[in-house]
């Protein structure tokens, strides 16, 4: 029995979490069909089926069908939308290199299911993997100083200025608390203060 789809609405390719009961049993994990589209089940339990929204769904609602040892529920609703268009708010670092790792944070950015690619100024495109808020790349050779887009499914960002040389300098602004015991906790605020798949060295007066 079908009881609900969560959420009710949203694109291809987008996660879905079909409710219900008896919906998969062991050796028996049951089948998922938006329409007349077999979807990707990707977690199966007899109260709640996890799948990708499957390709090809026309816009508008259509009927989600749950069948298990040959027998089919009665459908739930789900709503098909098109997708957002992916946003790019910030890049980190604040200035790359080519061959190092960045990370482009914002949001609408795909997620493992989506075809995600990132095109770098003077470089060919590069497949990423989107988790919603952040894509991490590595900057592709000829990469260089100027717009970066992020395309989710044929959809292409507004372009977002990046620098490209070599990495810069950490620039720590503020420790909080400003004095501490030895052994105590002390957040570091400031710029550029982590590279992706770097290690980082803090020290105070020479010790790390």
């Amino acid at each position: 029995v079908v009881e609900a789809v969560e959420p009710g609405r949203g694109p291809v390719r987008s996660l879905a979490l079909v409710r219900g009961h008896d919906l998969a049993a062991r050796g028996s994990p049951g089948t998922v069909a938006f329409g007349d589209r077999q979807a990707q089940v990707l977690f199966a339990f007899p109260e709640a089926i996890l799948v990708a929204v499957p390709d090809g769904l026309p816009l508008g609602a259509t009927e989600v069908r749950v069948t298990r040892s040959g027998l089919e529920s009665a459908p739930g609703t789900f709503e098909v939308v098109e997708g957002a268009v992916p946003v790019i708010e910030e890049i980190l670092p604040s200035r790359v290199a080519v061959g190092a790792l960045a990370v482009l944070r914002g949001h609408d950015l795909g997620t493992p299911l989506d075809a995600v690619e990132v095109v770098f100024e003077g470089a060919s495109p590069v497949r990423a993997m989107g988790l919603s808020h952040a894509v991490a790349v590595r900057v592709p050779e000829g990469a260089r100083s100027g717009p970066v887009t992020v395309t989710v499914n044929g959809r292409t960002s507004a372009p977002f200025r990046v620098e490209v040389g070599t990495l810069p300098t950490p620039a720590v602004r503020a420790l909080v608390p400003g004095a501490a015991s030895v052994g105590s906790l002390v957040r570091i605020e400031g710029a550029d203060l982590f590279s992706v798949a770097e290690r980082a060295h803090v020290s105070f007066g020479g010790v790390e």
